[in-house]
């Protein structure tokens, strides 16, 4: 039960209202599958990923790959190294900055930088939504 509320595409920016310059999202997909991205502008990180619930309820994520651009402007791909092990959540409905009603994710410590809170775009997503670099 509780795997399926985490399943969705979730954001900062959703939080505080569109036309911001940068967000960063979080996919969690059915089978076990997910991705988190970081946009400047453009999309400049990426890493995919697998996650899973235990039975405490307690998130388990362990890299796949991860791209991006270094900060000499060179483009990478490359294995990721990024485990999160027992991280406890909560997704509960709340009015937001925005002044919208929405779920929001809060995790128990930051996910990624310093971001820990995340509102839902929406429940369905699939591989077919990866975020794509264009970096010719």
């Amino acid at each position: 039960m509780i795997m399926n509320r985490l399943v969705g595409l979730w954001s900062v920016d959703v939080l505080y209202g569109p036309g911001a310059q940068e967000d960063t999202v979080i996919a969690f997909m059915a089978n076990g599958e997910g991705w988190l991205a970081f946009y400047h502008y453009v999309l400049l990180e990426r890493e995919t990923f697998y996650w899973r619930i235990d039975d405490g309820g307690r998130l388990h994520i362990s890299g796949k790959t991860y791209a991006g651009y270094t900060l000499d402007d060179q483009w990478e791909e490359k294995p990721s190294d990024w485990t999160v092990l027992n991280l406890s959540f909560r997704i509960a409905g709340e009015t937001v900055p925005s002044s919208e009603s929405m779920d929001v994710l809060t995790f128990s410590k930051p996910l990624w930088c310093n971001e820990s809170r995340f509102g839902l775009l929406k429940k369905e997503v699939s591989r077919k939504e990866l975020p794509q670099f264009d970096h010719d």
